[in-house]
């Protein structure tokens, strides 16, 4: 959950994937496939350098974790969802949207799959997989992701959150977890990285969030009592446009400037 087991950031095991069988197959034959193949980064053995922002650490925990719920993905996942209050944050199961296609932004024009992705995951690896993976696939409303990062604002103010945590255990995986000269995590979240972190210049030092590859983000100060959350399309209609990384921490500086 910090990324600093030293393993390697992605591989493109979608090219491995059998695409016709089930999800659960397929997660399985995933599983084998990386028992079989180099993981740890030659250039970072076991993390001692530096924390890596790897897919390949929650492939790992996905698979302990259905094997000691002997549960899949998609069961732990609709246990889960209700209990938050999420009504249409979900994934998309075969890679089907729930809603119109039309109420779905659009991401790449992807060569792999020859079409504009839209309504369908844009991560390979989960779109081969079914639409279901440990770190990608969710497709939601702002509303619903400010709500769930309201959940984490009320634990870190030493509330406990019914039918979500308590507030021992969010404030357990929103506390940094590794040394500043290893990387900026606590267990699972981002912490600021100073002078390049993706929430600007203002959020304290003891701030959590996450981005994603999309261009998605949400951010929670303490020190503030802010929550800025993004939900962008900055892959449309190439990966390859990095404007975004640039616009990021200016829209959660402007924001604060504009509540100063």
């Amino acid at each position: 959950l910090s990324h600093s087991a030293g393993l390697i950031w992605w591989k493109p095991y979608y090219k491995e994937l059998n695409l016709g069988r089930t999800p659960e197959e397929k997660f399985a034959q995933l599983e084998e496939i990386i028992r079989s193949s180099p993981i740890f980064d030659d250039q970072d053995p076991k993390g001692i350098h530096k924390a890596v922002y790897s897919d390949l650490d929650l492939f790992l925990l996905s698979f302990f974790y259905t094997k000691l719920t002997r549960q899949s993905l998609l069961e732990l996942w609709s246990e889960q969802k209700d209990r938050i209050g999420f009504r249409t944050t979900d994934f998309h199961y075969l890679n089907k949207p729930q809603y119109k296609i039309e109420d779905y932004a659009p991401t790449e024009n992807s060569e792999w799959r020859k079409q504009i992705m839209q309504a369908q995951v844009h991560d390979e690896n989960t779109w081969a997989l079914g639409g279901i993976a440990p770190h990608a696939g969710l497709f939601g409303e702002i509303e619903e992701l400010s709500a769930w990062g309201l959940k984490i604002r009320k634990g870190m103010r030493g509330d406990n959150v019914k039918d979500f945590a308590t507030s021992s255990t969010i404030l357990k995986f929103t506390t940094r977890a590794i040394p500043t000269e290893l990387g900026d995590w606590a267990s699972g979240f981002m912490m600021p990285s100073k002078g390049k972190a993706s929430c600007g210049q203002y959020f304290s030092a003891h701030s959590v969030g996450h981005t994603g590859f999309t261009g998605t983000s949400i951010w929670y100060d303490p020190k503030r009592d802010l929550l800025i959350s993004i939900l962008s399309n900055r892959v449309h209609p190439t990966r390859d446009n990095q404007e975004f990384a640039s616009l990021r921490p200016k829209l959660h500086d402007w924001v604060v400037e504009t509540l100063a």
